[in-house]
């Protein structure tokens, strides 16, 4: 009787028997065909609200890919839940409903390089507006992560070379528009001089501006004149005298003068 004769031993015991249940049925799941993936009854079991049919199969990408003590307890697992919630509600393409996630949401679901102001902010419009038409799960979290940190790093004024530098693919992948393999580099470079905030009309705003920097300075090819009418009567009337000239002149050839 001692050892539940306080609430907070009471709901050790409980908390006790529900890390039990989890490491059983949740804690078992790690996204291989081998293993069951959990149930919304399953995730309700623990005490986790929030899971429903339309979230099952994101928060299961995620449960299954993160590392067991990331997703040991109920209270790690309700964390997962309610930001997968938010991102699926606000993944509509509507730019006045973005999610409204912090670093520490992004660390529950395993994007930890989302840290900083500007990566969250950035995150949070490719979650709220890019993703409206794309499949939303682990793997597709991790790449915009990737391409989020990594424009903001070259931002910073670092250079990233080989796997790391930054491709054509990276920009549309956050929804900026216009950057080709021609005028990536000079892309890339003015990300990393700029000294505006990193957001998404601002990055469209540099690839605009150097996509009109090069139409400016590319040579023009000098168009050819257009022949008017009365330069076409001109070579008209040189010609007909031409073979008038050869009507009234003959040419004779062979003739030789004793």
């Amino acid at each position: 009787v001692d050892e539940v004769d306080t609430l907070a031993k009471l709901q050790g015991i409980v908390d006790g028997v529900i890390d039990g249940v989890i490491a059983t049925t949740i804690g078992g799941f790690d996204g291989s065909d081998d293993s069951t993936p959990p149930s919304a009854d399953d995730y309700a079991g623990v005490g986790v609200t929030g899971v429903t049919a339309t979230t099952l199969p994101v928060v299961n990408s995620i449960v299954g890919s993160l590392p067991t003590a990331d997703r040991d307890s109920a209270e790690k697992l309700q964390a997962i839940a309610d930001v997968v919630d938010e991102i699926l509600e606000t993944a509509n393409g509507d730019m006045n409903s973005l999610p409204d996630l912090n670093a520490e949401d992004y660390a529950a679901i395993g994007l930890t390089e989302i840290d900083t102001a500007e990566e969250i902010d950035l995150m949070n419009f490719v979650l709220g507006v890019v993703t409206a038409s794309q499949d939303i799960n682990f793997e597709s979290l991790k790449t915009l992560e990737s391409k989020a940190s990594r424009m903001i790093r070259v931002a910073g004024g670092e250079t990233l070379t080989g796997d790391d530098a930054l491709t054509v693919e990276d920009f549309e992948g956050l929804g900026i528009e216009g950057v080709t393999e021609d005028n990536l580099a000079a892309v890339v470079e003015a990300l990393g001089q700029t000294s505006e905030p990193i957001t998404p009309d601002s990055l469209q705003a540099l690839v605009e501006e150097v996509v009109a920097e090069q139409e400016v300075t590319e040579p023009v090819e000098p168009a050819l004149p257009v022949p008017t009418l009365q330069v076409w009567s001109m070579l008209l009337l040189m010609v007909l005298l031409l073979l008038m000239a050869q009507r009234t002149f003959p040419q004779t050839q062979g003739r030789r003068h004793t």
